[in-house]
């Protein structure tokens, strides 16, 4: 089960998604399309006002997408590129089918 949570759940849910999955955690609309991801960037960023906003609010609303098939060796290049340690498996185009994180890259052994 991929991590996600709706724009307007509390950000509670947020902190409990990522602490049970390990990950970022992408925001969806009703429709299921992406409307961002929260990373623990995201939330050390905006720790003084973290209980009065949305995820929608903080959320990095245009995130690094990868298609499922790219070669691990550049998705790592991109991640390392953007300075960015997850992105988002999409498809088809603005559904989400997975978060890579650059941790997952390393234990494959890409990084050998």
């Amino acid at each position: 089960e991929l991590p996600v949570v709706r724009p307007e759940a509390s950000m509670s849910d947020v902190v409990v998604v990522m602490s049970e999955k390990a990950l970022g955690v992408a925001v969806l609309s009703e429709g299921g399309e992406i409307g961002g991801i929260i990373t623990d960037g995201d939330l050390r960023r905006n720790a003084g006002r973290l209980w009065d906003v949305r995820p929608a609010d903080i959320a990095t609303r245009d995130p690094v997408r990868i298609v499922p098939g790219m070669l691990v060796t550049d998705a790592m290049e991109l991640m390392s590129r953007r300075k960015i340690t997850a992105c988002l498996v999409e498809e088809p185009p603005g559904r989400i089918a997975g978060i890579l994180h650059i941790h997952d890259c390393i234990r494959s052994g890409a990084a050998d």
